[in-house]
C-alpha cells in the first residue's frame, strides 16, 4: 500500500485534503506529516526548512516508494506589501519567498526525482488563485506562488514520462488559522470544501477551488476595472 506524505503537516487545507483522500482512495493506507509545529509521533517527521540541505535530509528519511502521494502545502501570507509601500521589511519578504517558493520548489524537484527513480507516483502542489493575476496588494506572495505554479506546469510535462503526475491546486481564499486577522473575500471556501473539490477532480492536472475561479481569473486579467475592484477587496480584507 502507498502512503500520503504531507509537507506542511500543520496546514489545515493540506490536512483536510490528505484525510479525505485517505478515506476515499483505497490505494493509500496512511498519512505521514512533515511539520515544524506538530507533536512528535510515529507518523510525524520534524523539520525547520531553510535551504536545500533540509529538503534533502527530510526526503532521505521519507524514502518514497512507487505509488506514493506527496502533498506540498506550504504557505505564508505575510503583510500586503506593494511597490508603493516604502516601509519594506526585507526579512519578511525573504520569509514570503522562502515559504511559498524556494522550499516548495526544492521539495517538488526532490520528490519528482525520487518518485521517478522508483517507478512513479503523484505530487500535489498547493499554489493559489492569487497568482492569476497577481494584484498590487499581494505582489510578493502572488509572485512567489506564480513562480512555483509555472515551474510545476513545466515539470509536469517532463516527469510524466517517468510516471510522475503533478497536480496543481489553485485555491481562492480559505479561512484558516493563518489568516484569522483577515475578513473572507467573496467566494471563499472552507478547507473541507476544498478537500472535496480535490477528491472530485483528483486526476486533473490543475484544480481550481472553486472551479469557476478559472473564469474569474481571466476576467481579472483582461478587465482592469475588475482587477482594481479585486485589489480593493483584498486590501479591505486586512482591516
Amino acid at each position: 500500500m502507498s502512503k500520503i506524505v504531507l509537507l506542511g503537516g500543520s496546514s489545515e487545507i493540506g490536512t483536510k485534503v490528505a484525510e479525505v483522500l485517505l478515506k476515499n482512495k483505497s490505494e493509500y493506507s496512511e498519512i505521514h506529516y512533515v511539520s515544524t509545529s506538530l507533536s512528535t509521533s510515529d507518523s510525524i517527521w520534524r523539520w525547520s526548512p531553510t535551504g536545500f540541505k533540509d529538503v534533502d535530509n527530510i526526503f532521505s528519511e521519507i524514502n518514497l516508494k512507487k505509488g506514493d502521494l506527496v502533498i506540498i502545502s506550504l504557505g505564508y501570507l505575510g503583510e500586503p506589501y506593494s511597490l508603493e509601500n516604502l516601509d519594506y521589511s526585507l526579512h519578511e519578504i525573504e520569509k514570503i519567498f522562502n515559504t511559498n517558493f524556494q522550499i516548495p520548489l526544492m521539495s517538488m524537484l526532490r520528490a519528482s526525482v525520487d518518485l521517478a527513480k522508483v517507478g512513479g507516483g503523484k505530487i500535489m502542489v498547493m499554489t493559489s488563485s492569487a497568482a492569476y493575476p497577481v494584484l498590487n496588494t499581494n505582489l510578493f506572495y502572488g509572485n512567489a506562488k506564480l513562480s512555483l505554479d509555472q515551474i510545476a506546469l513545466r515539470m509536469a510535462k517532463v516527469f510524466s514520462k517517468n510516471n510522475v503526475e503533478l497536480t496543481l491546486v489553485r485555491s481562492g481564499f480559505v479561512p484558516t488559522k493563518l489568516n484569522l486577522d483577515r475578513k473572507p473575500t467573496p467566494f471563499s471556501r472552507s478547507a473541507d470544501e476544498v478537500a472535496l473539490i480535490v477528491l472530485k477532480n483528483f486526476d486533473s492536472k490543475v484544480i481550481w477551488t472553486p472551479k469557476f475561479f478559472k473564469w474569474i481569473s481571466l476576467a481579472l486579467t483582461y478587465i482592469p476595472p475588475l482587477r482594481y475592484l479585486a485589489s480593493r477587496k483584498v486590501t479591505e480584507s486586512w482591516k
